[in-house]
């Protein structure tokens, strides 16, 4: 589902998400029944793959690295700590963290975990809202039922006795959400952690049935026809891959029949995962990544049994993909997310990224990883992304007020209305047309980029076409801006005639940036989505002006070395093509 077509469309959608809250709400007020308890472990469930991110000693000192945010406890019970962060906060009782306590195995490490879970258990009339939000919630008693194992290993019976009891109250209180939260991530997991619950916890088998049922309508919604998500965030597919690996694993050893809708769900979304993959392992960063999870990632992908192909261009997600030798282009050619799908969605349409190898060179500055309203609110604008903007405003509107986050848990995005995308290949290389119409309203101008990689990967070319949507306009000369947001650990630099950039990676290769029409500069950038917070970085711009007529730019970026082809007509300032 894509963003709704002007305010008509985003009141009807919030009319909806008002009749789904309400009809939530009364699920609460007039649950129904649920009588099961949790009796100990029915099957073992692993633990979901993922990249280390704490080192156990570090937690058993006290030293919690969630969310971007370092907390060192200095002695005091983590659970009494709140830093102000939201983020963190949700990390800390998601307990993701807990899997990496236990790693080393040892005995000393499982007594502090029981302890942890202990402290938590007795601050339970205490607990921050984020503790019990339904998403967090639900990664909880995931994230509890992979542990359980090595937490019971050694146990006294009165820590089994509470560790069940407050499974048991959990899973019973995320049944009770009726048709689920309404947003679309919260929902999932719901109907994720419920499954885990009922195929790994003694005592709830008579709710397998109709736990995997609802789990996999629940995956039809979500999971679009070309494997990607509905959220269009490529985060989404490896946190619902990470659960539903373990889960389908544990089923196949114990010989339960996977349900047709999980196991096609899987089969359509790990070949997107890679779609989404640079050459470093990590995610290309769109609509909301504010973690490449490259380790996580190749977990994922080693417990992928199938291995299909992804696709060239993923209609329904939205995304294409240009990949020739080391090198790869992937693009966003979609409309923004509808509201209450995506709180973190962009702005980004005919934005790209492009990496030869394990260098990223462009890319976009993604998400923060702390809860920052100010970088949130950045993150989301097109000039965030290398992508093209006309006039002075971003390529479609963010509406968002108070209204608009209690309906759809974060901001609506107003984008363009008609976005087409054709990818062609040949020996030639790869060629991927977009066209939008997002300043069609406020530049009375259509944007078409064209992006060519030739054979090799060392030779990536574009093409940023201005038209006008009427005779006579624009009516006054229209500012243009092409953003190239560098990867930090890109070198670059003005050369001595300004004509051109030149780039150094970390490998020591180099490339040069050029542009036919218009002025060429580097500008300072951030890089949001780091593992050590935000990090400088740079951005090369190329500033034109588009007057009545329209105005084509064209760009090339090339690693040294390479031998420029012979110009030939395609590349007449009159006849603006690439070859193909």
């Amino acid at each position: 589902m894509t963003a709704p077509e002007g305010l008509t469309g985003l009141a009807g959608l919030g009319l909806r998400a008002l009749g789904e809250a309400f009809g939530s709400r009364l699920a609460w007020l007039s649950p129904r029944p649920v009588t099961f308890r949790a009796q100990g472990i029915s099957l073992p469930l692993a633990a979901a793959p993922r990249a280390h991110r704490n080192d156990p000693g570090d937690l058993y000192r006290g030293r919690f690295q969630l969310a971007g945010v370092d907390v060192a406890c200095e002695g005091r019970i983590v659970f009494e700590h709140d830093p102000g962060n939201e983020a963190w906060l949700a990390a800390l009782h998601g307990f993701g963290w807990l899997h990496d306590l236990l790693d080393g195995r040892r005995q000393l490490q499982k007594v502090f975990a029981r302890t942890l879970i202990g402290d938590w258990e007795e601050r339970h009339g205490s607990l921050p809202p984020q503790a019990l939000d339904p998403a967090v919630m639900a990664l909880r008693v995931m994230h509890w039922i992979a542990a359980a194992a090595l937490l019971l290993d050694g146990a006294e019976e009165g820590f089994a006795r509470t560790f069940f009891a407050s499974l048991t109250w959990q899973t019973r209180r995320l049944a009770r959400l009726g048709r689920g939260p309404g947003n679309a991530r919260a929902r999932l997991l719901v109907r994720l952690a419920l499954a885990h619950a009922a195929i790994g916890l003694r005592g709830l088998e008579n709710m397998r049935e109709a736990a995997l049922a609802r789990l996999g309508a629940e995956l039809e919604r979500q999971i679009l026809p070309d494997g990607g998500h509905v959220s269009r965030n490529p985060a989404r597919l490896v946190e619902i891959a990470a659960f539903l690996l373990p889960l389908r694993a544990a089923m196949e050893t114990a010989r339960l029949a996977v349900p047709p809708e999980m196991r096609h769900a899987l089969e359509r979304a790990l070949p997107m995962v890679r779609f989404f993959r640079h050459g470093d392992g990590g995610l290309a960063l769109f609509n909301g990544v504010s973690d490449p999870a490259g380790g996580q990632v190749a977990a994922i992908l080693e417990a992928d049994m199938v291995r299909g192909r992804p696709l060239s261009h993923a209609p329904h997600s939205g995304y294409g993909r240009l990949m020739q030798g080391a090198g790869l282009v992937i693009a966003d050619v979609g409309r923004p997310p509808a509201p209450g799908l995506n709180p973190d969605a962009a702005l980004s349409v005919a934005a790209f990224e492009f990496s030869h190898g394990p260098m990223r060179i462009i890319t976009n500055c993604g998400a923060p990883r702390i809860a920052n309203p100010a970088w949130q609110r950045a993150a989301r604008l097109s000039r965030a992304h290398s992508c093209a903007l006309a006039g002075e405003g971003e390529a479609g509107r963010i509406v968002d007020n108070a209204l608009i986050r209690r309906l759809f848990g974060g901001p609506a995005l107003l984008g363009p209305e008609h976005v087409r995308a054709e990818l062609r290949e040949s020996t030639q290389g790869s060629l991927l047309e977009v066209s939008h119409d997002a300043f069609a309203g406020s530049c009375g101008l259509a944007h078409a980029r064209r992006l060519f990689l030739a054979p090799g990967g060392e030779d990536l070319r574009g093409e940023d076409r201005f038209t006008p949507v009427e005779e006579g306009k624009p009516a006054q000369p229209t500012p243009l801006v092409l953003r190239f947001h560098l990867h930090p650990s890109v070198d670059a630099s003005m050369s001595r005639d300004g004509l051109s950039v030149m780039l150094r990676l970390a490998d020591k290769s180099g490339w040069t940036f050029s542009a036919r029409k218009g002025r060429v500069r580097l500008e300072e950038s951030v890089s949001l989505a780091s593992e050590t917070g935000l990090r400088r970085s740079s951005q090369i711009v190329v500033e034109s002006i588009c007057e009545q007529g329209g105005e084509t730019i064209k760009w090339f970026l090339r690693r040294l070395g390479e031998a420029p082809r012979k110009r030939g007509p395609e590349d007449d300032g009159d006849n603006p093509r690439l070859p193909l």
